[in-house]
This record gives structure tokens, C-alpha cells and sequence, in this order.
């Protein structure tokens, strides 16, 4: 990291690394303000800037280090050994006061949106039961817009049967598949095929989904019914329109997924150089022995430990 380069270093490598780590922080940076300043008629958007240094905060264990030249960073690497004594007995409490957060979180936002909170409680059941959604057909041109207010107005409204599963089936893909994911990719730290099947894979996770999405979406839009015995049909993403470059390119800023993705890939560049023993234990392998499932990709490239070199026994 940039506050524990060593200085015992040769100097002019020291001084190439650290300007590498600030040109990766400074592309990581644009991702706290590129939308909310190119999309002010939305301020929810500032909203991005303190999650996404909070959900960081998460892994600051991994980038702190005694030889660090900066003393507030190795008062910080003195706190990261001690908890290493006692992670287990405090993440008991910690996991109790993230449910406790999250619930909370969700109810203030309700609030601030108007909505009425105790539907979260007396609705509940209901949500879960047999019930209808209202569907409305839109006309739409082929920039995937209303061609005419009229369009809209006189919209078809239908009535379907909700697929009351869904949302369990969704909770249920999203908990194995970022189980799987971690037990697969400790397995894979540990007997030391870490490059290929860990690094890669984590490495390559956002550019493939974003790939499959696109084609997902092109498929939706040359024939509708494609998922039709997959995915209910009120449900998918909002697809762009079948000419989407452009849009893409300046609307859905294109041109810095690159900069973020490779600015990242520095950040996270010790998955590719493993120094750990084969069959090292979970707490060598990673910061914190759990992992993150919501965040699985981000959680398994900087959970990661970068100082996992095998202990020397003295004898």
C-alpha cells in the first residue's frame, strides 16, 4: 500500500511504485464523485462518496504495516496484531450489530422516502402470498423511448399472478453462489493455484458480468419472450435501446470502467504473488476469516493478505 512502502527499498523503485499508487488511487478516487457530478438532477447519488469509503474501511487491516514510515500507519498495524487475538470473540458482537444496522438502515429509508414503515411488518405475509401486479404496455421507438405522451396514457394495463418465489430463489442464489465462491477460492489458496484459479477469476468477474448483461440485454430485446421460462416476465433489467454504443460510451461512462478495473487490479496485485505456505490456515490466507457475500469479488481481491509469508521456525 502507499502509507507502508518500505523504505529500506531501492529508492528509485520505491519512488515508481509509490507514483503507480497514487495514479491507482487517484482513478479508484473518480469513482466517489464521476456520478454524482454528471447526474445532479439525481442527489441520491451522493450517497456513493462515504458508502464506498465505509465498505472499504472494511479491509484497512490489509494495507497497514510496521514498516511503514508514517507512525499513525504502524499505531495501526500494532491494532491489526492484537486483534488477531481476539477476532472471533468480537466478531460474535460485530455480526449481531450489522443485523441490527442494516434493519435499521432499511427502516430510516423508508421513512425518508414517505413510504409508510409499517407495511414492513403488516405486509409481510401478503408479499409472500398469492397476489397480482399490475403490468402497463408502452410503446416505445427505437431509442427506447414513449414515442408520444398519448403512448403512455393509454398504456395497456394488465393484471399477471405474481411468482411468489422469487425473491427466495434470488436470496438463495446470491448465499451459495458467494459461499461456493469463497470456499472454492480458499481451497484454491491453498494448495497454491492461486494465480489461475483465484486471482483470475476474482480479476475477471466484473468485466464478464457487465459482458453478459449486454448480451443478456440484446437477447431481450430481439425476442422478449427468450426467458420467458426462466425469468418472470415483469422482471428484468432496464435494457438499452438496440443502438447503444454511443450512449454507453458517454452515458454510462465506458471510457473509466478501464481506468477503474486496471487501477484496481494494482490495488489487489498480491492475489498474483502468493507467498504462503501449501495448506496454510485460513487466518494466513485472509484478513478476516469471513468474507463479505454481498461484495464477494471486491471481498476476495482485498480480503486477501498481502503479508502472508510463511513463519520461520526457530529451533
Amino acid at each position: 500500500g502507499l502509507l507502508s512502502r518500505n523504505k529500506n527499498k531501492d529508492e528509485s523503485k520505491r519512488f515508481v511504485l509509490v507514483l503507480i499508487d497514487i495514479a491507482a488511487l487517484a482513478a479508484q478516487g473518480t469513482s466517489f464523485f464521476l456520478w454524482p457530478l454528471l447526474n445532479s438532477s439525481r442527489p441520491s447519488l451522493w450517497l456513493i462518496p462515504p458508502s464506498l469509503f465505509l465498505v472499504s474501511c472494511g479491509w484497512w487491516e490489509n494495507y497497514v504495516s510496521m514498516q511503514s514510515p508514517f507512525g499513525f500507519v504502524k499505531s495501526l498495524a500494532r491494532v491489526k496484531k492484537e486483534l488477531r487475538l481476539t477476532r472471533y470473540f468480537t466478531y460474535m458482537f460485530i455480526s449481531v450489530w450489522k443485523i441490527i444496522a442494516f434493519f435499521i438502515s432499511t427502516l430510516l429509508i423508508l421513512h425518508m422516502k414517505d413510504e409508510t414503515v409499517g407495511h414492513l411488518f403488516s405486509k409481510l405475509s401478503s408479499a409472500f402470498g398469492k397476489h397480482q401486479i399490475m403490468i402497463s404496455t408502452v410503446r416505445l421507438d427505437a431509442t427506447g423511448r414513449a414515442t408520444d405522451i398519448i403512448d403512455i396514457l393509454e398504456a395497456d394495463n394488465n393484471s399477471i399472478d405474481a411468482f411468489v418465489n422469487t425473491p427466495i430463489y434470488v436470496l438463495l442464489l446470491q448465499i451459495f453462489g458467494a459461499y461456493f465462491a469463497y470456499v472454492f477460492g480458499k481451497f484454491a489458496c491453498k494448495i497454491l493455484i492461486q494465480g489461475f484459479s483465484y486471482a483470475f477469476p476474482v480479476n475477471l468477474t466484473i468485466p464478464v458480468s457487465i459482458s453478459l448483461l449486454i448480451a443478456a440485454c440484446g437477447l431481450r430485446n430481439d425476442d422478449p419472450c427468450i426467458f420467458h421460462a426462466t425469468i418472470p416476465d415483469y422482471l428484468f433489467y432496464d435494457s438499452p435501446p438496440p443502438h447503444f454504443l454511443n450512449d454507453f460510451v458517454s452515458k454510462q461512462y465506458a471510457w473509466v470502467w478501464l481506468l477503474w478495473l486496471l487501477s484496481q487490479t494494482w490495488i489487489t496485485l498480491h492475489v498474483w504473488t502468493p507467498k504462503c505456505e501449501r495448506l496454510a490456515s485460513t487466518e494466513k490466507l485472509f484478513v478476516v476469516p469471513m468474507y463479505n457475500s454481498l461484495l464477494i469479488d471486491q471481498s476476495m481481491g482485498l480480503n486477501r493478505k498481502r503479508d502472508d509469508q510463511p513463519e520461520v521456525k526457530v529451533e
